[in-house]
C-alpha cells in the first residue's frame, strides 16, 4: 500500500530542476536533479537497471489545476445553489487568470 502523503510531499518537489518518482516496490520517492546531477548518480542508475520499478510523478506543467476544480465542480448535484455560485467564481478565477 502507497501512503499518500509520500506523494503529496513528492509533487511538491517537482520543479524545472527536479524530476521525481514513486518507487513502487518500497512505496518511497526519489529524484533526479537537473541542478546537480551527482546528487542523484544512484537514483539514475536505479531508474535505468529497473525502469518498470518506478513511476514518474506528474511536473508543474502536467497537473491541470484549473481543470480539477472544473471536473469537482461539475461532480456536484444539479441545482443546487452552491454549485452555481461556485460555478460562477471558476469563471471569475478563469477571467483573471486570462488577464495575468
Amino acid at each position: 500500500m502507497i501512503d499518500l502523503q509520500i506523494i503529496i510531499d513528492g509533487l511538491e518537489m517537482v520543479d524545472d530542476m527536479n524530476t521525481v518518482f514513486l518507487d513502487l516496490e518500497t512505496g518511497d520517492t526519489v529524484y533526479l536533479s537537473d541542478f546537480d546531477p551527482s546528487l542523484t548518480d544512484d537514483t539514475a542508475e536505479l531508474l535505468e537497471e529497473y525502469p518498470d520499478r518506478f513511476l514518474r510523478l506528474p511536473d508543474q506543467r502536467e497537473i491541470n489545476e484549473y481543470g480539477m476544480m472544473e471536473d469537482f465542480i461539475d461532480g456536484l448535484p444539479e441545482g443546487e445553489r452552491w454549485r452555481t455560485e461556485r460555478t460562477r467564481i471558476m469563471y471569475e478565477i478563469s477571467a483573471f487568470c486570462r488577464l495575468v
